[in-house]
């Protein structure tokens, strides 16, 4: 999970304390403050050619002042504490003028929402970005002869907010997007077609981890003979796995006898457990699962989770 911290902060501390006392002695009861500060990347790709790499920044704060019935509210784009306290100072006349307490009391964090970045984006080079996109170009492009055109673009997006006010309250969040775009033009004997997809992820650059972009750019459909090459390939390497569970605990364990047959149920249990609940990895990808492409943490922790409890059950 990536969270700011320390001198990293969207605000330091001292700023913000300062604004919101200088909110509340120009006559406000209440004070906020609202920071976000955001980081944008956008690649775009036309039939081969990068045709457009941008990067952006945005960053603003909000101040609202709140004085009996009447609130006050003030943006700056200057993040300085001079622009903050001018901003400050607008918001508080808006609201009302006069002298009103100066207090705040003691910033308490506030515990972010869950919002999980395995791989912050911003540690990836650009290079790579590039790569993965013309990875699903080229994938779509050599799909088929009657494609004659691809497009495609990337995009990410970190957000970093804070809110601080004069209660106490100090809240930080972090959270980033990952978008990849494919569209295809194909001219063939029904005429011209356009296919397109776009997924998104909340997320780091782990989204890639879950989704192939070789994968994404073709067209799928309901294929039998998919059906004959898994099970020319996931049966014998099963039978594999189950012959030698069969001589491991035939002559390692030496459940070779009526009264070891217990033993010998128990490890093919959990043998055919593991396997059966491996396989989930090996058919959400094209490519070899762990090395080259992941599954999602929540997958890998509930095929643990479930191997684990399998191999619990023996002992219990």
């Amino acid at each position: 999970m990536v969270h700011d911290r320390g001198t990293n902060r969207v605000l330091d501390r001292e700023v913000a304390e300062s604004v919101l006392r200088e909110a509340l002695r120009s006559g406000g009861e209440f004070a906020e403050i609202f920071v976000e500060d955001r980081r944008s990347n956008t690649t775009s790709l036309d039939d081969g050619r990068i045709e457009e790499l941008v990067t952006g920044r945005e960053r603003g704060a909000g101040i609202r002042v709140v004085q009996r019935e009447a609130t006050g509210f003030a943006h700056t784009a200057d993040l300085t504490a001079r622009g903050l306290r001018e901003a400050a100072l607008e918001a508080s006349a808006a609201a009302r003028a006069g002298g009103g307490a100066a207090a705040i009391a003691g910033f308490t964090d506030v515990p972010p929402m869950p919002h999980v970045i395995d791989v912050d984006i911003a540690s990836v080079p650009k290079t790579e970005k590039v790569a993965r996109l013309r990875a699903a170009e080229e994938a779509a492009r050599t799909y088929s002869g009657d494609v004659r055109q691809v497009s495609g673009s990337y995009a990410d997006s970190t957000r970093r907010i804070l809110v601080a006010n004069s209660d106490g309250v100090w809240a930080e969040d972090t959270t980033q997007r990952v978008r990849l775009f494919v569209q295809a033009v194909a001219v063939g004997d029904t005429g011209m077609q356009t296919g397109m997809d776009a997924p998104g992820y909340t997320g780091g650059w782990e989204y890639f981890d879950r989704v192939d972009p070789e994968f994404l750019a073709e067209p799928r459909k309901w294929r039998a003979d998919d059906i004959g090459r898994f099970m020319l390939f996931i049966g014998p390497i099963s039978s594999i796995f189950d012959i030698a569970t069969f001589c491991l605990m035939w002559y390692v364990f030496e459940a070779n006898n009526i009264g070891a047959q217990a033993l010998f149920h128990s490890g093919w249990f959990v043998e055919g457990l593991c396997s059966q609940t491996l396989i989930v990895h090996m058919i959400r990808t094209q490519k070899i699962p762990f090395i080259q492409s992941r599954a999602a943490w929540p997958v890998i922790l509930t095929t643990a989770c479930v191997i684990g409890a399998g191999m619990t059950i023996p002992f219990t």
